[in-house]
């Protein structure tokens, strides 16, 4: 159960958390900001959302550093009256994601944000220590049980044509959406011919905006441009820009020539990234074979991780080289990054072993049989090989802290298991 403090100056929202049962509501409403660190001292919570205008003495990045010197680990949901690039950059420095404008958020904007995971990258290593003994006594030895952390994660699937990307970027999201409680994005980078919208079944056009683009040229990446072009584009417009398939956010994909040539460039994609980045745990974009579209190029230098898709045939692994060549002489994109799929893997087709000597300086992590319908384990196996942490998973890695606590005292650890 998530424990939660409002400190809004109006009682609405604590009212109405209130009718929830898996939710905690501290108290009520706090109007002061002395009330909220007076609280918050004898209190511990999960979830503070605030009021950016809160009556009290000190500036709003002074008040919240004040807050995190008393619980580093609270989650801070945000309202403001309005927000400029100064106001978001300060609480994004401060570890803020949850950031909405008091005139257009609704109470379910609030409970989805309360109900979502803050994105894995600001996550916090988490010690806690055993409250109770057997005789309800405090021990000179504790355990502490270590929470494992995973980075966030911006994987591009790239590979020559008709080697399957896009059907790896949407098995590899449906099996990492059943394993796990993230926030996955899928982005449909292939500008001139994405297709990950029939693979998910989903239509192409976006249904909760409405913007003045030919027909042709509606989705989701087409829109995202448009917004950006007209500085109405953050983290907020993926709720209106992106369609929901079984837990995964889709952005589907352009597929007009003059869209690609003309509207699209690196500097939308960096929005998209950046604002993306924000909201999601795991960013997989889909990208093209085609080496001249400066989508291609764009998407591997900025994924943190690149799953190549080849065949082991001898035709599609020569294309493989040559793609690879391009990416890491010319591109300048590390080797370290790059990690093979065998898909469609045949049985009279070239070994792995004899693929691994060719491929010599990269790592196969995942081979996909040809056919074969019941594919989860092979894309368990993908999984474990790119280190996915699924975030409900404690390890069974144990640490015995000497300390003399009083009886029935809690004391909570947090550290940085991460550094960007």
């Amino acid at each position: 159960m998530k424990k939660i403090i409002t400190a809004m100056g109006n009682p609405t929202l604590n009212n109405e958390l209130k009718k929830y049962v898996e939710f905690d509501v501290l108290g009520e409403d706090l109007f002061y900001q002395d009330a909220v660190i007076d609280l918050l001292e004898i209190e511990s919570a999960d979830i503070l959302t605030l009021s950016g205008l809160l009556q009290g003495q000190w500036e709003l990045n002074e008040f919240i550093d004040r807050i995190r010197k008393i619980d580093s680990s609270i989650r801070i949901i945000i309202i403001m009256d309005e927000i400029d690039s100064d106001i978001k950059c300060g609480l994004l420095e401060r570890g803020i994601q949850d950031i909405f404008l008091d005139e257009t958020v609704e109470v379910k904007d609030i409970l989805n944000s309360i109900n979502r995971e803050e994105p894995i990258r600001k996550k916090l290593e988490h010690l806690k220590i055993c409250e109770e003994t057997e005789d309800k006594y405090c021990t000179d030895e504790r355990v502490v049980i270590v929470k494992e952390c995973q980075k966030q994660e911006i994987i591009a699937v790239s590979g020559v044509n008709g080697a399957g990307k896009s059907t790896v970027t949407y098995n590899l999201s449906k099996r990492l959406k059943i394993k796990s409680d993230s926030k996955i994005l899928v982005i449909d980078f292939d500008t001139l011919s994405g297709n990950i919208d029939e693979l998910f079944d989903i239509n192409k056009i976006p249904q909760n905006v409405e913007i003045n683009i030919d027909i042709d040229k509606k989705c989701g990446l087409n829109y995202a441009a448009d917004l950006i072009n007209k500085n109405r584009f953050d983290s907020n417009v993926f709720d209106e820009i992106v369609i929901r398939e079984d837990g995964i956010d889709v952005l589907t994909g352009n597929t007009s020539l003059y869209y690609c040539q003309d509207v699209l460039n690196e500097m939308i994609y960096e929005k998209i990234l950046e604002a993306a980045k924000e909201k999601y745990d795991f960013i997989i974009l889909d990208t093209s074979s085609n080496i001249f579209l400066d989508s291609t190029r764009w998407c591997l230098q900025k994924a943190n991780k690149i799953l190549f898709v080849m065949e082991n045939n001898y035709l599609n692994i020569k294309k493989a080289t040559q793609f690879l060549d391009v990416v890491v002489g010319t591109w300048g994109i590390l080797k370290s990054k790059v990690e093979i799929i065998i898909n469609k893997e045949i049985c009279n087709g070239l070994s792995s072993e004899l693929i691994k000597s060719i491929l010599e300086d990269y790592k196969i992590i995942g081979n996909i049989k040809n056919g074969e319908n019941n594919n989860e384990i092979y894309y368990d196996k993908i999984l474990e090989n790119i280190k996915f942490v699924p975030k409900a998973r404690l390890t069974d890695k144990l640490l015995t802290v000497k300390n003399n606590i009083k009886k029935n005292k809690i004391i909570q650890q947090f550290v940085r298991y991460y550094k960007k």
